[in-house]
């Protein structure tokens, strides 16, 4: 995936992205422009996270994984008939999203 606008090499976090202070990213992550990573968030390493994606709740995602533009993991869901509490959520990734 390339991520255009890259300010950073180091820590390939895009400028415009938003990521917690407490939200545990591997080595090797890109994160896209105008994404946002929630404070409960391990995303393993070489893990590629698209524009506009937004991870949130207790979501552990694995290593090697791409998160395509706009897509939301670990939230609730739409439906009003969900009674879920602080439920971990762990994506182990050899394909794509």
């Amino acid at each position: 995936m390339i991520v255009v606008g890259m300010e950073n090499a180091e820590s390939n976090i895009h400028s415009t992205a938003i990521v917690h202070p407490n939200a545990k990213l591997g080595k090797d992550v890109i994160v896209g422009p105008g994404a946002v990573i929630g404070e409960h968030v391990e995303i393993g390493d070489g893990t590629q996270i698209g524009a506009h994606v937004v991870i949130g709740g207790w979501t552990t995602i694995g290593k090697r994984c791409e998160i395509y533009p706009n897509a939301s993991i670990g939230l609730e869901p739409q439906d009003l008939k969900f009674k879920a509490k602080n439920t971990p959520k762990k994506l182990r990734c050899i394909h794509l999203l």
